[in-house]
């Protein structure tokens, strides 16, 4: 009895203040509610929630209430149940893709995701797929943008039968489609889209069309048009993973003139892959086409040398082992205590990458004092984030080579300094030692049983929460 009268009351009050056209937010506000209570009324209620939305978008004599209708239509349908969305959304939905006006359509376009996920995959095949295929070809290019912006996710949903004859050519009029900001929507989510094809699904008319919109872009250079090459720079590395090193030779000179564009966030989306980018095409490439590209994007200021030095042992790991020394010397541009504490934050998880790629001698006498620098920074934070990123230079030391006994040595000042503070980073530095069983029986153990009783009750609470940790993630 209490139930209803609350379920009443509620429906009343939702469905009256819908009715103030006047006021956005409130109608904002009445949304989330209404999606909100109906998460808690009974399954076999859900409908008369539904007869709210239903009596919106009936009204041919409002627009706007058809497009809160059919945002309220995705909200509730992974709500309601498939029955209730396959009875009464779907059709609806159906309807409004050939609405008159486009505000409404659009609103299909953008709003349409949460009800191919609730429904059948038959109905999803039959019944919603014909509507994004409709959507896809509206006369209006805000509802293809819309369309052209949800394809990589509508083609999770699809079998590789429907991709090949249905969303490829869906693609493709994207990539053709004569409003240049649907094309960029296609290129914007080209990374995506390609990473779902299979590989027999794949032709060259997607690389075609990537190669033609860089290559335009570089000949017309039109600045009201740099999203359009941000978005190639940044979907650059899907490309070539996709379609393998054998197609570098018709894209390297592509990546060259990105790497040097006038945009500072083109080159800082290049700098950010081009580690990835040695790994797909290999030790000789890298050495000849991608070795000079990071020498010029290191001289950037900012963001972008960042993102060089993060991408460094990466990239060294596909040249010959005697030149990578050559670039150790850059590491000195993290050593600089002007920069922003945040900054050394940074740093010290840079340079801990920088441990495995050099040997165990150049490891020791180059890459640990620079990594034990931020372990002694003056701000605790930097000192907290470098502590627990050292260990991977730590493990790498005592695990291989001469300098077992001097590494003990160095991290064992931390196990019994008279500073509590620094006998708690000993045991962040621990904290991927025990990855390795042996490593933490021979060396580390008898370090932390004594810690355990450790006279100051944060450095016992700190192993405590490493050591909770190792256990929950071995289990």
């Amino acid at each position: 009895m209490g139930y209803s009268l609350i379920r009443d009351r509620m429906i009343h009050i939702l469905s009256s203040l819908f009715a103030d056209k006047r006021n956005p937010r409130v109608i904002d506000l009445c949304s989330e509610s209404l999606v909100e209570i109906t998460k808690f009324i009974r399954d076999d209620d859900k409908g008369c929630i539904l007869t709210i939305v239903i009596i919106m978008a009936h009204d041919d004599s409002d627009e706007e209430a058809r497009v809160l209708a059919t945002r309220l239509f995705n909200s509730l349908a992974t709500i309601i149940g498939r029955e209730l969305c396959e009875l009464y959304v779907v059709p609806q939905i159906a309807s409004f893709a050939d609405d008159p006006h486009s505000k409404v359509r659009k609103a299909v376009a953008g709003n349409f995701l949460n009800m191919c996920i609730s429904v059948s995959e038959n109905t999803f095949k039959t019944k919603l797929l014909p509507v994004y295929q409709k959507l896809s070809k509206d006369s209006l290019w805000m509802v293809r943008k819309a369309a052209a912006e949800i394809i990589p996710k509508i083609t999770a949903l699809c079998d590789s039968n429907t991709i090949s004859k249905t969303l490829l050519d869906i693609f493709r009029s994207f990539t053709n489609d004569n409003q240049k900001y649907v094309r960029i929507a296609a290129i914007e989510v080209l990374g995506q889209f390609i990473n779902l094809l299979k590989k027999e699904d794949l032709n060259d008319s997607i690389l075609d069309f990537y190669i033609k919109i860089v290559d335009e872009y570089y000949t017309n250079k039109d600045v009201n048009e740099s999203d359009i090459i941000y978005h190639c720079a940044y979907n650059f590395p899907a490309v070539l993973y996709i379609y393998g090193k054998e197609k570098w030779s018709e894209l390297r000179n592509l990546y060259k003139k990105m790497a040097t564009d006038r945009e500072y966030r083109v080159k800082r989306s290049i700098a950010s892959s081009i580690g990835e980018i040695a790994n797909i095409i290999g030790p000789q490439l890298t050495e000849t086409d991608i070795i000079p590209i990071l020498e010029k994007l290191y001289l950037e200021e900012g963001d972008i040398q960042v993102l060089i030095l993060k991408n460094i042992p990466t990239l060294l790991k596909n040249i010959p082992a005697e030149k990578r020394i050559n670039y150790l010397d850059k590491l000195q541009k993290v050593t600089n205590p002007r920069e922003k504490w945040r900054t050394r934050s940074d740093y010290s998880k840079i340079v801990s990458n920088y441990g495995s790629v050099f040997d165990e001698d150049t490891t020791y006498k180059q890459i640990l004092p620079i990594a034990m620098q931020f372990c002694l920074d003056d701000v605790a934070q930097v000192r907290f984030k470098a502590s627990k990123y050292i260990s991977r230079i730590i493990l790498h030391l005592i695990s291989n080579g001469p300098h077992v006994e001097t590494t003990l040595k160095v991290i064992e000042a931390f196990a019994y300094s008279v500073n509590y503070h620094y006998r708690q980073l000993f045991v962040r530095m621990c904290t991927n030692l025990f990855e390795d069983k042996e490593v933490c029986e021979k060396y580390i153990i008898g370090y932390l049983t004594k810690l355990a009783n450790d006279k100051v009750v944060n450095v016992r609470i700190s192993l405590s929460k490493v050591l909770s940790k190792v256990f929950k993630n071995k289990e």
